[in-house]
């Protein structure tokens, strides 16, 4: 029959210890998790920066665009404004030795003085006028 000393025999308690060790890891995981999203946070700023375009705000989003599909790379959602003025929506997902992949990027708020609508007569007008030069081109 196989016994076991518990507490006893100058041996240390092992249950006291258990709660420190669960603590210590998740402080360890906590702080690594900071300083990825510290050295992201940077990679993606300079990225966007040499491109010319101006960083509004950098927000993790776990679960952004293209996150089922995600290992080790984090996601987040970038709001920026390009050389034009227009500010951008942007999902990207980075890791420290995988660059910055961009999922999805949409403009949410025009420049300033930028056409944003488009006559619908001029469109009819161009999509004629296109019509006409495939024909053209299809009998020469």
């Amino acid at each position: 029959m196989i016994s076991f000393v518990v507490n006893g025999g100058g041996g240390g308690d092992i249950g006291a210890i258990v709660p420190f060790v669960i603590i210590g890891f998740i402080t360890l995981a906590v702080v690594i998790r900071l300083c990825a999203g510290s050295m992201d946070n940077d990679r993606i700023q300079e990225q966007i920066e040499a491109e010319g375009k101006k960083v509004r705000s950098i927000d993790w989003a776990p679960m952004g665009r293209g996150w089922a599909g995600s290992k080790n790379e984090r996601i987040y959602e970038v709001v920026y404004e390009d050389a034009q003025g227009n500010v951008h929506k942007a999902f990207c997902k980075t890791s420290a030795l995988a660059g910055v992949y961009w999922t999805e990027d949409k403009i949410i708020e025009p420049a300033a003085g930028s056409e944003t609508k488009v006559n619908a007569d001029d469109l009819a007008a161009e999509n004629q006028r296109l019509r006409e030069e495939v024909e053209r081109l299809k009998n020469s």
